[in-house]
């Protein structure tokens, strides 16, 4: 059992044996329900980081992912790059979606990731502030870039993957919340068909996928 997770720099106090599967910058309404149909195929439950702006436009998705037993985490508003923001702003973005998301699920969110994994003490500390414990990650699989399945799969188990990594992966496309001035790649189609693939590979060398929920 982990009492601390060391993630891509960033520490996250949580008890938690097996790999951890994250989602990113969701919901969406194409991916996220095919993710969930694959996630309920293999009985594994994972933490969907959740930006307010889209949870705001699609709270059915939000809805559905929490009754089907998924934790509902906190991924600001509209994406910032939260380093570079004032504190009223840090908090304004951590808070609103933390209302927001209770208003959907009935509880409030106990884990935040930032975006773009770009934080620093006040980020933390203001997260803190507001209930929640930052997550970071060690294994991403890279699946913001046109890349096929196959390839995030493996970037995501290359060099061995173990009980104490934590996997980001994207069920949608924050970006495009602040960067209307360049063109983005949008689709996850990849990510849905990499993550039984990923699954599969932990299957087989008898690794468990930890429950956010336990």
């Amino acid at each position: 059992m982990m009492e601390q997770v060391i993630a891509g720099k960033t520490s996250v106090a949580a008890k938690m044996r097996g790999v951890w599967f994250t989602f990113d910058d969701g919901p969406s309404p194409e991916y996220t329900p095919a993710l969930l149909s694959y996630l309920d195929g293999y009985g594994v439950k994972a933490t969907f980081f959740v930006c307010g702006k889209f949870a705001e436009q699609y709270p059915e998705i939000v809805r559905l992912t929490f009754t089907k037993g998924h934790e509902i985490g906190n991924h600001t508003w509209d994406h910032p790059d939260l380093k570079l923001s004032e504190e009223p702003e840090i908090i304004d973005q951590l808070e609103r979606t933390n209302v927001l998301i209770e208003s959907i699920t009935g509880m409030r969110p106990r884990h935040f990731r930032a975006p773009y994994s770009s934080y620093n003490k006040q980020v933390i500390q203001l997260a803190k502030a507001v209930g929640l414990d930052m997550v970071g990650w060690t294994r991403m699989g890279m699946d913001w870039e046109d890349r096929a399945p196959k390839n995030i799969a493996e970037c995501v188990l290359e060099k061995g993957i173990s009980e104490n990594d934590i996997i980001v992966l994207h069920d949608g496309c924050a970006d495009i919340l602040n960067s209307f001035d360049r063109i983005l790649y949008t689709k996850r189609w990849s990510t849905v068909s990499a993550t039984p693939l990923i699954i599969d590979k932990l299957n087989a060398n008898g690794i468990i996928v930890h429950n956010p929920g336990m």
